[in-house]
């Protein structure tokens, strides 16, 4: 999928916020590819918030 580096970049930090908060509230790493992109399209699709998608 094509995105502007600005979109990618912004998904990148909030990738980053939301590793460093799920790594404290459950003790392990999320992963981009398993959880974190999925989660995105998610949300996008139903209109769901994105850290209740990921349990945070």
């Amino acid at each position: 999928m094509y995105l502007p580096d600005e979109v990618w970049r912004e998904l990148d930090v909030r990738f980053d916020e939301l590793n460093a908060k799920h790594k404290r509230q459950h003790g392990e790493a999320l992963e981009k590819n398993r959880d974190y992109y999925p989660a995105i399209i998610q949300a996008g699709l139903n209109d769901k918030d994105l850290e209740e998608i990921l349990d945070l």
